[in-house]
């Protein structure tokens, strides 16, 4: 069940020098913690081409393909599964003294 995890970027432009050399000096090597424990570590960087990217204007390849996924797959069989489970009925006392 485990995903490759994927890097994550941000652009941000500030206003001033000071802004900068702040939230550089503030939120490089800050450590994030996810609920596994698992650590990462943010960089921040100077963009050398100082504008900032425009918006993706290539359509999402994974859009509608989680049906084909198998943790997708998987975790709904295992809801069907708790569902029929759940919504058996039980045997009546007459099965069971015989």
């Amino acid at each position: 069940l485990n995903k490759e995890n994927l890097a994550s970027r941000a652009y941000i432009a500030f206003k001033s020098e000071g802004t900068v050399a702040t939230f550089s000096r503030e939120y490089d090597g800050h450590v994030f913690r996810d609920k596994a424990g698992n650590e990462s570590q943010a960089v921040v960087e100077f963009a050398p081409y100082q504008k900032i990217p425009s918006e993706k204007k290539k359509a999402d390849v994974r859009i509608g393909t989680i049906e084909q996924d198998e943790a997708y797959i998987s975790f709904v069989e295992s809801l069907n599964a708790a569902a029929e489970s759940a919504t058996a009925k039980p045997p009546s006392m007459e099965a069971l003294c015989k």
